[in-house]
């Protein structure tokens, strides 16, 4: 199954952050500091959703997609050189791995309604 979601202001993605940092304790000075997805997608996911599965694709497996949100089967897979880059601070890579946990949040209304 799959969806097109509507396109968010940047105004109202910035909101919903600001209640993900709240909710998770995560303050920060978000004129200076990046979240810290990486961290948030590794500890805190896993603590609110345990049901949930992040995994690390090659990409012979994965081909051209950079990540997969499986609601169905509760998994949110990142190609690993995707991975690797964000580690290294790539922001393209660190917003592929957010925008993929974002899915699976809004897709269970965790946090907020889609």
């Amino acid at each position: 199954m799959s969806f097109k979601a509507k396109p968010r202001s940047i105004k109202d993605i910035r909101e919903k952050a600001e209640l993900i940092r709240t909710v998770t304790e995560m303050a920060m000075d978000t004129k200076t500091e990046q979240f810290p997805i990486l961290h948030f997608a590794e500890i805190i996911i896993p603590q609110i959703a345990e049901d949930f599965t992040f995994v690390i694709g090659s990409k012979e497996e994965m081909g051209n997609n950079l990540g997969l949100t499986d609601i169905k089967e509760k998994t949110i897979t990142i190609r690993e050189d995707v991975y690797e880059n964000a580690y290294n601070g790539n922001g393209r890579d660190l917003f592929t791995i957010a925008h993929d946990h974002s899915i699976r949040i809004r897709a269970a209304a965790c946090l907020f309604p889609t």
